[in-house]
């Protein structure tokens, strides 16, 4: 088996950001599950400091995530033709749906193989 990982947004302050609102938690309820001071947390998201390694484990604990969601990879694996389809389909969601991605892919080498976009056709 094959596993490909593309970096999608390696803003980590974002991502720990993204994944704790969609989780539902506030600043202030995930910095008491951690023990942490909200300023603390709020620094992280702003980008001002990053967590360390331990608490990057914490994070993905009590945010029931992958340190490839932290670090803003997309891992995929493939085994066979099936599963590439299935790359397809959940590039072309986050493509359609991620105006960050789309500038991304439409930049890379990637998005006219995967069929994304047309042949010389950039957003």
């Amino acid at each position: 088996m094959e596993s490909y990982a593309y970096s999608i947004n390696y803003d980590i302050g974002k991502n720990i950001r993204r994944i704790r609102e969609e989780r539902g938690l506030t600043q202030k309820e995930l910095a008491e599950k951690m023990n942490l001071r909200q300023a603390t947390l709020s620094s992280w998201e702003i980008g001002r400091t990053e967590p360390s390694s331990s608490h990057i484990n914490q994070l993905c604990k009590i945010l029931g995530c992958k340190h490839d969601d932290i670090f803003g990879f997309l891992v995929i694996d493939i085994e066979d033709s099936k599963d590439i389809d299935s790359m397809k389909d959940r590039l072309y969601h986050i493509y359609k749906y991620d105006e960050e991605f789309r500038r991304f892919l439409s930049n890379s080498r990637w998005a006219e193989p995967l069929g994304l976009i047309e042949k010389g056709d950039k957003t």
